[in-house]
């Protein structure tokens, strides 16, 4: 089972900056991470397809999450 729990978020202009850290239950491995958000899109290495060391199945559910979050206005 995969987990992600936000740590800390900042704004920096009209970019978001988002630090976490999860579980990846495909991997059975505790990670930790950052992401910028752009236009309510997230990016970083630790969510990007080829960069990404999460198994694909977790990087697609902090993905998931962080947009959630995002839409729902959780960093405002």
């Amino acid at each position: 089972m995969h987990d992600v729990t936000i740590i800390d978020f900042a704004w920096n202009g009209t970019t978001l900056f988002i630090e976490f850290t999860g579980f990846d239950g495909e991997r059975n491995a505790r990670f930790n991470g950052m992401v910028r958000v752009v236009g309510d899109i997230p990016y970083g290495d630790i969510i990007h397809e080829r960069r990404s060391e999460l198994s694909p199945s977790c990087r697609a559910f902090v993905v998931e999450t962080l947009t959630a979050k995002i839409q729902q206005h959780a960093f405002d």
